[in-house]
C-alpha cells in the first residue's frame, strides 16, 4: 500500500512539474506566482507547498525534468549506428521536439530569465545545457576524424542553428511546416550554403 502511495504522490507532483513547465514557458519565473499555478492545477498554495519547498524549488524540478527527458535521447544517438547526415537530423529533430512540447521550454534556458535567476537554479541550467552538448558532441564525432575539442564546436554550432531555427517555428504550425524547417535546417547544417545554388 505504501508503494501505491508514494507512486500517487510522484504522479501528482509530475503533473504540478508539468503545468509548472508551461507557465514558466509562456510567463517566464517573475510573471509566474505559485499561486497561477496553484490554480491552473485546481489546488492551493499549501498543498503545492507540500511537495516543493518554493517556487525556485519547483523551478528546478522543471529543469530537472526537461533534462531526464532529452539528455537519454541524445544519449541514445551517440552509440546508435549511421551515417552523419543521420546523426545531425537526429539531433535536430530532439530540439524541434522540445520546441514544440507545450509552453515556450526554450524560454526556460535561453532567455534573460535564466541568467537572471538566483545562482543555483542559474548554475542548474547551463549545466544542463551543457550536457546536451556533451552529448551531441558525442553523437557527432563517433564515425568523424575531430578531436573532442574540434567535435564540441560543431556540436555548439549544430545545438545553436537548430535552436535558433526551432525557436522562429511558428505556435500551432502544421507537421508538414514544421517538416519543412526540419529539412531546411539539416540541408544547411550538412552542406552549408553550398547545398543551395546560386540562381
Amino acid at each position: 500500500m505504501q508503494v501505491m502511495d508514494t507512486n500517487a504522490r510522484a504522479k501528482r507532483r509530475q503533473l504540478f512539474v508539468d503545468i509548472a513547465t508551461e507557465l514558466f514557458g509562456e510567463f517566464g519565473f517573475h510573471g509566474t506566482a505559485i499561486s497561477d499555478i496553484a490554480y491552473r492545477a485546481g489546488i492551493t498554495k499549501p498543498v503545492l507547498y507540500q511537495f516543493f519547498d518554493s517556487k525556485d524549488d519547483l523551478y528546478l524540478a522543471v529543469v530537472d525534468s526537461i533534462a531526464n527527458q532529452i539528455i537519454p535521447t541524445l544519449r541514445d544517438l551517440a552509440s546508435a549506428t549511421g551515417e552523419s547526415p543521420e546523426r545531425v537530423r537526429a539531433c535536430v529533430e530532439v530540439v524541434f521536439e522540445t520546441a514544440t512540447q507545450p509552453g515556450n521550454i526554450f524560454r526556460l534556458f535561453f532567455s534573460p530569465d535564466a541568467d537572471a535567476l538566483n545562482p543555483e537554479i542559474s548554475d542548474r541550467v547551463h549545466e544542463v545545457i551543457d550536457r546536451c552538448n556533451s552529448e551531441v558532441t558525442n553523437a557527432l564525432a563517433r564515425n568523424r576524424s575531430l578531436s573532442t575539442e574540434d567535435a564540441a564546436v560543431v556540436a555548439l554550432a549544430v545545438s545553436t542553428v537548430a535552436q535558433a531555427c526551432a525557436a522562429q517555428l511558428p505556435t500551432g504550425s502544421s507537421k508538414e511546416e514544421k517538416e519543412r524547417y526540419i529539412a531546411l535546417v539539416c540541408r544547411f547544417l550538412n552542406g552549408g550554403l553550398s547545398a543551395f545554388p546560386d540562381k
